[in-house]
């Protein structure tokens, strides 16, 4: 089985991404880095192989 898939938007500044950059995120929602956070209800299609 795959891992859960989340969109995720920054908090904050960061060293690569300004704040509401938007990265798909592949992993425990636990382990999501401090300064970004889920984007609630969004999950990506299994079929689904674009970029944000």
């Amino acid at each position: 089985m795959s891992q859960p898939l989340y969109l995720i938007r920054a908090t904050r500044r960061c060293a690569t991404h300004p704040p509401g950059s938007l990265l798909w995120f592949t992993g425990p929602r636990s382990s999501i880095a401090r300064g970004w956070r889920a984007v609630s209800g969004a999950h990506r299609p299994e079929h689904y192989s674009g970029t944000v």
